[in-house]
């Protein structure tokens, strides 16, 4: 995904952009392709942003500019522990026990130097993160539950199933096969069984190749050098009853007190409540730190002491969150009158066009027009 953005609307001092510093909607487009597929139209990601461009001496204009809300930046760490059947602990932890979220950096709290011109307002804190309570079914009343086949092969041989037969997206293994994918006591399927899904771009048979899964990039096509491929196999299932609901509200609850989140491996994606096959956790800390007024603030980077070889290394980009002060309503109308150069998608010439408007975190979709 990529958006383009133009320099001069963002650049700061002699000559201010029209954008520069102010909260704005940047929508991301799919790159385009140029193996005969049909593009794609949907929207790929939508961002809320706020962009400024200027030199690390104005960092001082960058922060008072913010004159709709207030710019808060925090230090943060993360705590692991892993469980080998043992209990949980850092015994056998193979990463740092405080690190990123990748864990590939180590970050103890203590080693944190707070930037020139800022200062510490409170202590550590838990700040589990807002996005791992929400499941993917939260709220809904029907999901579809997808899962990917995957398949392997050596040169000049046929296709076999690959050492991971049955994964997610991302190709990390899911325990058994399709049916043996459970669900929680208030659903229940909708679908008697499986369905092979063509929508996607993919070959008669459902499969989309690639050479290696680890570069996450597959085509519809087969050629001789491929050496990995997979389907996708999608089935429906329906909310009978509200106790999710209220079992995912316990769960938030819980999350919140102690805030770890659970995964197979420190690569893998963390969700919140343990489960059969989890053997890591980790959670969030962060630390507040402000400007000091009347005086010359730094950039807000972080660095790191140590004993030995003074400051070291730093964290290019700490978390930062900008809290307005006030909400504002706005109303939106929007008319729509004519469209130009719509494709032919009937046998007829004709089509049956219809607009979806999206506007910051919105979305809608017109009427058809049927047959023009």
């Amino acid at each position: 995904m990529y958006a383009q953005h133009r320099v001069d609307d963002t650049k700061w001092h002699d000559a201010c952009g029209k954008n520069c510093g102010r909260p704005q909607t940047v929508y991301m487009k799919w790159p385009s392709k140029n193996d005969g597929t049909p593009p794609n139209y949907q929207v790929a990601c939508q961002l809320n942003v706020s962009l400024w461009l200027g030199l690390n001496q104005y960092s001082n204009d960058w922060l008072r500019c913010q004159d709709e809300g207030e710019i808060s930046v925090f230090a943060e760490t993360y705590e692991n522990e892993v469980n080998y059947g043992f209990g949980w602990g850092t015994k056998g932890l193979f990463i740092p026990n405080w690190s990123n979220a990748h864990g590939s950096v180590s970050l103890e709290m203590e080693k944190f130097i707070p930037p020139e011109g800022w200062s510490w307002s409170e202590n550590w804190f838990l700040s589990p993160e807002l996005s791992a309570p929400n499941a993917p079914d939260a709220g809904k009343t029907e999901y579809a539950v997808d899962i990917f086949e995957y398949q392997k092969r050596i040169p000049g041989t046929h296709w076999s199933h690959a050492t991971v037969t049955w994964g997610n997206v991302r190709g990390e293994t899911l325990p058994g096969g399709r049916d043996d994918v459970e669900i929680e006591e208030d659903w229940q399927w909708k679908d008697e069984d499986w369905a092979m899904d063509k929508s996607r771009v993919c070959d008669d048979e459902g499969f989309q190749y690639t050479l290696d899964p680890s570069l996450a990039t597959y085509v519809p096509g087969e050629k001789t050098y491929h050496l990995c491929r997979r389907r996708r196999w999608v089935r429906t299932r329906v909310r009978i009853d509200n106790e999710r609901d209220q079992k995912m509200k316990d769960q938030d609850e819980e999350h919140e007190r102690d805030g770890w989140e659970y995964s197979h491996s420190f690569s893998g994606s963390f969700h919140i409540g343990k489960k059969l096959f989890d053997k890591c956790r980790h959670r969030r800390w962060h630390r507040k730190v402000v400007a000091l007024k009347d005086s010359d603030i730094a950039s807000p980077t972080f660095f790191f002491s140590d004993p030995e070889k003074g400051i070291g290394g730093h964290q290019e980009t700490p978390r930062m969150f900008m809290r307005f002060k006030e909400p504002h309503r706005y109303q939106l109308r929007v008319y729509l009158y004519q469209a130009r150069n719509i494709r032919s998608a009937d046998s007829t010439g004709l089509s049956d066009p219809y607009c979806r408007l999206s506007f910051s975190n919105r979305c809608d979709k017109s009427i058809i027009v049927k047959e023009t």
